[in-house]
């Protein structure tokens, strides 16, 4: 079974969260339950889901950097070409730091074989 993107989810859940909020403000007041302060911050909490949901759904709005977009196998391809690239990047750094123990080791071998000039 393969997983919708998070971005895809998350916008469904914003977006229904909204509707909903919409419409449990629109049953309250038609029962006559009237415009109270709670109902106002309600139905503005639940334009601002449908607003952040719409806006996440294309891509768009402060929550897309939030929630990738990827499919499960296009965030597989990309995790395994990143850890390919890490492998290489170590891979040089470890011959880089063998060839600096080998030179090392070299200029301190001849350091050891010169005499010590100072002891005259």
């Amino acid at each position: 079974r393969t997983m919708h993107p998070p971005a895809i989810a998350a916008s469904r859940l914003l977006l229904g969260a909204g509707v909903g909020g919409c419409l449990a403000v629109g049953l309250h007041a038609r029962s006559g339950g009237g415009g109270g302060v709670i109902a106002v911050v309600f139905l503005i909490a639940s334009v601002l889901c449908l607003v952040l949901g719409w806006g996440l759904r294309h891509g768009a709005g402060p929550m897309a950097s939030m929630f990738s977009g990827e499919t499960d196998e296009e965030m597989a391809q990309r995790v395994s070409s990143d850890l390919g690239d890490w492998e290489a990047s170590e891979d040089v750094n470890a011959k880089w730091a063998a060839l600096e123990a080998k030179v090392l080791s070299n200029d301190l071998g001849q350091a050891s074989q010169e005499p010590d000039a100072s002891v005259d």
